[in-house]
């Protein structure tokens, strides 16, 4: 009677297995700058756009070449992030109204083939000059954060790119040619701008462009005045 358990508990088992894989799917494509070259290390994600929630990721290789598998069937989107932020993340860079960059209708028992080509980042660097050294070594974003709104209607935080004894400089990927709101945040010192303007605690929000034809990223530039 075990005996007989077990081997149709393994049957069963089995069964699902089948089950399951009949009805998901699978998407491939080739990361490409806009040039047509391929992208060897951006982290490519599957985001179901309906209910309930799946996604799946893979990391495209030295030929471009990404395949997420085990996905259940229906409409997603396709991100892709570049480690270095050397290209644009279509989930955060593209207008939702406009639909996504890169739609995958996913299909069971089958592989969706979606070609992603990337558009090049321009780099905002946001410089907090600290004569006093009151900035902390660790976890900058709790002394200043700044912010970047997107056109998908979500923050990006820029992050540490250096840091020395007379203050540091953090960075985010932009596209160039539009304007965007950046918002500044002292949390644990306090700033003035470079017309020596006081920022408020609940921080200040700046617009800021940069020119296409511009091989330098683009500058902000704070001073810490004293400690909160």
């Amino acid at each position: 009677m075990l005996k007989w358990f077990f081997v149709s508990f393994a049957a069963l088992a089995l069964l699902t297995r089948a089950s399951l894989s009949q009805t998901m799917g699978s998407v491939s494509g080739t990361v490409m700058d806009q040039a047509g070259k391929p992208i060897n290390g951006i982290w490519v994600t599957a985001v179901r756009t309906a209910l309930p929630p799946a996604s799946g990721a893979a990391t495209s290789d030295a030929t471009g070449l990404f395949l997420i598998q085990n996905l259940p069937a229906g409409p997603y989107k396709i991100c892709a992030q570049s480690p270095s932020w050397q290209y644009l993340d279509p989930c955060f860079w593209t207008d939702p109204v406009a639909g996504a960059a890169f739609p995958a209708s996913i299909i069971a028992s089958k592989t969706t083939t979606v070609p992603v080509k990337l558009q090049s980042a321009a780099k905002l660097q946001i410089r907090v000059n600290d004569p006093q050294q009151l900035l902390g070594p660790a976890h900058p974003e709790r002394d200043v954060a700044v912010d970047v709104l997107t056109p998908a209607r979500v923050y990006f935080r820029a992050r540490l790119a250096s840091q020395d004894p007379a203050g540091r400089t953090m960075e985010v990927p932009i596209p160039s040619d539009r304007e965007l709101r950046v918002l500044v945040t002292p949390t644990q010192v306090s700033l003035v701008d470079a017309t020596n303007t006081a920022v408020p605690g609940a921080g200040t929000i700046m617009a800021v462009t940069h020119p296409g034809a511009a091989t330098a990223p683009a500058l902000v530039t704070f001073t810490v005045s004293a400690a909160q």
